[in-house]
């Protein structure tokens, strides 16, 4: 990938992380429901991959099973503002981030329940790549919620970058040739 693939991929990254950042910061005013109701739980859990990426234990090691579960940023809408702010201003900066063909191992824990470690070998693209899905997915399991209680979110919000494009492709009028 070239240059400008990296920083795309970043720069997505923290348009993401951003997304967050901004509907944790919405639970903050008076009168909104609980955080940690819906949406804390599911921010934790995007926020916590993301660190595991950019701050990994070991370096070259990615150990996604093994992050803290920090039941306060389930509860603390500013703990979990100030947490991804840190990790949305390390995303915009890409040159300081390994470039995306840097090999990485994987570990996990497989079988129904957890018995069994796996290592597999991935590229820290590969991976920047899976936590900016995820991300994505876990923002579209707490739309619903949020609108029901009236927390602005962007009209995109929770929806899949090539789902967007399509939906708007799709609005385009067709050229006769």
């Amino acid at each position: 990938m070239n240059a400008a693939s990296h920083a795309d991929l970043c720069l997505w990254n923290a348009a993401l992380v951003g997304q967050w950042r901004t509907l944790a910061h919405a639970f903050e005013a008076p009168g909104r429901p609980r955080f940690g109701l819906l949406v804390g739980p599911h921010l934790r859990h995007v926020l916590e991959h993301h660190e595991a990426l950019l701050w990994p234990a070991l370096p070259g090691l990615v150990r996604y099973d093994d992050r803290p579960r920090d039941a306060q940023v389930e509860r603390e809408p500013a703990l979990a503002v100030r947490r991804l702010a840190r990790v949305e201003a390390l995303l915009r900066q890409p040159h300081r981030l390994p470039s995306l063909d840097a090999a990485l191992a994987v570990e996990l824990r497989v079988g129904l329940q957890g018995e069994r470690n796996a290592s597999l070998a991935s590229s820290f693209g590969r991976e920047l790549a899976m936590v900016g899905s995820h991300a994505v997915h876990h923002l579209a399991l707490v739309v619903e919620h949020c609108q029901t209680y009236a927390i602005p979110l962007p009209a995109d919000a929770g929806r899949a970058p090539a789902t967007v494009a399509h939906a708007r492709a799709a609005l385009q009028p067709v050229q006769e040739t």
